[in-house]
């Protein structure tokens, strides 16, 4: 809890609003450890401007020094997200490692940007479901895609083919991953 706290810093909304107005039809990044940066990497390949948020001041401080446009700020306060220019943004994602922090993220997103689609990344299926309800647009399941993907990455290399691979990867896919929800009999 000693290190958590010492990484907070105060969030100054103003400042942050300040900094922010410039930025419309951006993209918001609620966490921005190495998910975050890289849907960042992607979207900033593709000329499409964000603003990241994270609680982690050090973080924050050494992508700023970067140039990179990350301020420190818990994007589950209206205030904060308000200020990041959630109003005007075209989407947000959130990469947050903590499911609760998530889920009040979503709600608050959800709940005063009703028109914000959102984009979250969820530990599991269930997690999902919760995230759907909650307002999210789409939830991609971190275990699940990271198996799906290295799965079909060894089925390639030991003969099947690209089609087949993804066909399979498609089928585990369908219906929410409802296939993939007991292994080795426990519930995810």
């Amino acid at each position: 809890i000693g290190n958590r706290l010492q990484q907070r810093g105060p969030t100054d909304a103003a400042a942050l609003q300040e900094q922010a107005e410039a930025y419309t039809d951006h993209v918001l990044i609620a966490g921005f450890g190495r998910v975050g940066q890289t849907v960042a990497k992607v979207l900033g390949a593709a000329g499409v401007p964000y603003i990241a948020l994270d609680l982690d001041h050090g973080r924050v401080t050494r992508c700023r020094a970067r140039g990179l446009p990350a301020f420190y700020g818990d994007a589950s306060r209206v205030d904060v997200l308000s200020a990041a220019g959630a109003g005007r943004a075209r989407a947000a994602v959130l990469t947050v490692d903590h499911p609760a922090d998530v889920d009040r993220a979503v709600s608050a997103l959800h709940q005063h940007f009703p028109e914000l689609r959102i984009f979250v990344r969820g530990r599991d299926p269930l997690h999902g479901r919760r995230l759907a309800q909650f307002g999210a647009t789409a939830v991609v399941p971190e275990a699940v895609e990271a198996s799906l993907q290295l799965g079909s990455i060894v089925l390639t290399s030991v003969g099947a083919s690209a089609e087949d691979a993804a066909r399979l990867v498609a089928q585990f896919r369908q219906g929410d991953y409802a296939a993939l929800e007991v292994i080795a009999g426990e519930e995810s």
